[in-house]
């Protein structure tokens, strides 16, 4: 039980920076959307597959409802002006850029736990990149 818990404080120090799921210490993204196709520090592959962040669209999904439901319903409770509206959905925007990189670090983060990659040579960035 002790380990579980180490293990899950290592994992939240490294997807709340986002940073690589591997080693911890690469950065997931280098824009604001763009994700490198391997680590910048232990050069693990991110994508193991293609399609594979179709799953982070349901993670993303699932914040998205998580954060802007209540708020939704509050907003259709208390207020119902003009501005209340424009206001979320000026919020929903901006947060559209942090969900998608957290889902996606996420997602990562889901995958490292359950399926390790274990330094798979299939999963290493080729030695002339």
């Amino acid at each position: 039980m002790q380990e579980k818990k180490r293990q899950l404080r290592t994992h939240l120090k490294g997807l709340l920076p986002l940073k690589c799921p591997h080693c911890r210490k690469g950065d997931l993204f280098t824009g604001m959307f763009k994700m490198p196709a391997y680590c910048t520090y232990c050069r693990v592959l991110h994508e193991r597959e293609h399609g594979y962040f179709t799953a982070s669209i349901y993670i993303g999904y699932g914040i998205y409802m998580a954060i802007f439901f209540p708020i939704f319903v509050v907003l259709m409770l208390i207020d119902s002006s003009i501005y209340g509206w424009i206001a979320f959905f000026v919020a929903m925007t901006f947060f559209i850029p942090f969900i998608f990189r957290y889902s996606r670090g996420i997602w990562l983060y889901m995958d490292e736990w359950l399926n390790p990659r274990a330094n798979e040579p299939k999963y290493k960035a080729p030695s002339n990149q």
